[in-house]
């Protein structure tokens, strides 16, 4: 079992480009896939100290394999990484973008300073915007009108997919985003995004 989910993981997250050695070495620490609460998310927030302003669930329902076109970062992907970072303008047009399967978190500089640099991957959704994209979490439409003032208030937004089980892959990236969020502070929203399967919703 634990192999197939090792040659699952693999095939999901590297799906766009080859494993390097230290990425095998990390996948095969994975832990197994989970379900995951909110709560749980936030105690794990909580004890990497990472900054952000919004901590919610993916929409089960909604991600993975289900992610509908006009949702996804690559239309040409089957499914969606577990592991993205999206960036929207204050206009809510998608600024730019990561995933897994576009190779190293690290190796793509675009926040390594201010206004992020822009990811040259040639096959960007453009229809993809941040209301569009709102589709994909599970809130009320109340928090999605608050979110859309806060996207149109702060030069950019970034909203990240991560979760617990796929560690120091998520952990990265978590790390980055909150130096980027302690750095520039009122110019950023950060939206946390957790891509586990909600316990609640699996019962």
């Amino acid at each position: 079992m634990k192999l197939l989910l090792f040659i699952v993981t693999i095939l999901f997250l590297n799906s766009c480009g080859t494993v390097k050695p230290i990425d095998l070495i990390r996948l095969m620490n994975l832990g197994e896939e989970n379900n995951e609460t909110i709560e749980e998310a936030n105690k794990y927030l909580d004890k990497k100290n990472i900054k952000h302003d919004e901590s919610i669930l993916l929409n089960d329902g909604m991600f993975g394999k289900n992610t509908p076109n006009k949702c996804k970062i690559d239309t040409a992907l089957k499914g969606s990484s577990y592991i993205q970072v999206r960036i929207f303008d204050s206009t809510g047009n998608l600024y730019t973008a990561y995933t897994q399967c576009m190779g190293s978190f690290m190796e793509n500089n675009f926040l390594n300073g201010f206004p992020p640099n822009k990811n040259n991957y040639p096959f960007f959704n453009k229809s993809l915007n941040f209301i569009t994209n709102l589709d994909l979490m599970a809130i009320s439409n109340k928090k999605k009108e608050e979110f859309i003032l806060n996207n149109k208030s702060h030069s950019y937004t970034l909203v990240v997919y991560w979760n617990i089980w796929t560690k120091s892959f998520s952990k990265k990236v978590l790390k980055k985003v909150s130096k980027y969020k302690e750095k520039y502070g009122d110019k950023v929203y950060v939206i946390l995004c957790n891509s586990a399967k909600d316990v609640k919703s699996s019962n």
